[in-house]
């Protein structure tokens, strides 16, 4: 399937975020956003994207099949009250 400009700005995202991360080092960074431009599909996008986290902090924080989602850093964690009194 053909990928879109938003497709490849995304994948350009993850490389910013492996690049500042030190996961990639600048030659291949430089290397890696000039072949995204040129990608015209997703499995394109998809080879220079193995390896490497969906995005800050990566996309393995995400679990699946039941399993609770990482909380966004602002979010509010209600705790349950006790009544220590009795």
């Amino acid at each position: 399937m053909r990928a879109s400009h938003a497709d490849r700005e995304r994948a350009i995202d993850v490389l910013k975020a492996a690049y500042a991360e030190g996961r990639l080092d600048k030659d291949e960074y430089a290397g890696r956003t000039g072949q995204v431009y040129a990608s015209s599909t997703y499995a394109e996008l998809a080879a220079l994207m193995a390896g490497l986290p969906a995005g800050p902090l990566g996309g393995r924080l995400k679990r699946r099949h039941g399993r609770r989602q990482p909380r966004s850093p602002g979010a509010r964690v209600e705790v349950p009250q006790r009544d220590f009194a009795a």
